[in-house]
């Protein structure tokens, strides 16, 4: 049998899908699954045991999709599970034949779904019809787990030994939207006071997050690690405190100690999984009753005191 998954575009969307590609991989041993991904989330999937990744390039013009709906012709799937809503995604899936299709739609219609649910305003903007998708196929729920194979866990512990015996809390302090972004002076003063109660503080991400932070004691390894490997060593460390953004969802769909930031965006909607994640926003954000809105200047989200955050991670570490 052959199953493509047609996974969502952003690393954290992309994280938030991880629990129906395994409850998939799991009903059908022996499988040929593709998972089709935009090149933001391509990361959590490469390096995932039984899985071939199939990554939508950034620019996704007329000739792109041609292309890479020409690939899933000539594979010959047996059935193709949408676990975004996209009309183009859906409407080249149906005409490159794959004779069965389900998932979520963006509207009623269903735009060529033989099975589909829609989006709904008051749940989590992934997870939600993930659920729904997977009672569809005859599934029971399956929280987001990013499948790290031994080898990846040993790698991840070795990046831990590499810092001293002080418990770790990881620090995420970029994202894709600077309106997203808390303030690094609040964030130094966090750093600070973790470092007083023997705390280290670690900072991870991508590329573009390698912020050095002046006169903070932390660690910074932003930019050093795959997002696989980031994925194992957050699985080593203690706690994380970082803004709504991908490796927020990874710390929480590890299980870590998670203090998700949020400002323009709802964490109602947006927000990190796992029973041990918690979520920050200020009150007086005057869109706070808003999914997202691009009048929000971020502000609110620079604003966040460190106390409240350093009050959250407390109470979300011992649980």
């Amino acid at each position: 049998m052959r199953i493509l998954l047609l996974s969502a575009k952003w690393l954290g969307d992309a994280v938030n899908t991880t629990g129906a590609v395994a409850a998939i991989q799991d009903a059908h041993p022996g499988a040929e699954i593709v998972v089709s991904v935009g090149a933001p989330g391509a990361g959590v999937f490469q390096g995932w045991p039984g899985i071939e990744v199939w990554e939508r390039p950034k620019r996704f013009g007329l000739r792109e999709q041609v292309a890479h709906f020409s690939r899933i012709r000539a594979k010959g799937f047996d059935l193709a599970v949408h676990l975004e809503a996209s009309r183009s995604l859906t409407r080249w899936v149906r005409q490159a034949g794959v004779p069965k299709r389900v998932g979520v739609a963006k509207t009623d219609h269903g735009h060529g779904l033989h099975a589909a649910t829609l989006p709904r305003d008051d749940e989590h903007e992934v997870r939600g019809p993930i659920l729904r998708i997977l009672d569809l196929l005859g599934l029971p729920p399956h929280e987001p787990d990013l499948r790290l194979t031994e080898v990846e866990l040993r790698a991840g512990q070795e990046r831990r030994a590499q810092l001293d015996e002080r418990p770790v809390i990881a620090l995420h302090l970029g994202a894709s939207n600077t309106r997203k972004q808390w303030d690094l002076g609040e964030a130094a003063h966090l750093i600070r006071h973790l470092d007083s109660l023997e705390k280290q503080s670690v900072l991870i991400g991508g590329p573009n997050d390698t912020t050095l932070i002046p006169d903070a004691p932390c660690t910074a390894w932003a930019g050093t690690m795959p997002v696989r490997e980031m994925a194992a060593f957050l699985a080593c460390a203690d706690g994380f405190v970082g803004n709504d953004s991908g490796p927020m969802h990874i710390a929480g769909a590890l299980g870590l100690p998670t203090v998700g930031l949020f400002g323009p965006t709802n964490p109602a909607r947006y927000g990190p999984p796992g029973h041990r994640s918690v979520t920050f926003r200020r009150c007086d954000c005057p869109f706070a009753a808003q999914d997202s809105n691009d009048d929000c200047d971020g502000r609110c989200t620079r604003a966040i005191p460190w106390r409240d955050v350093a009050d959250a991670l407390r109470t979300v570490l011992q649980r």
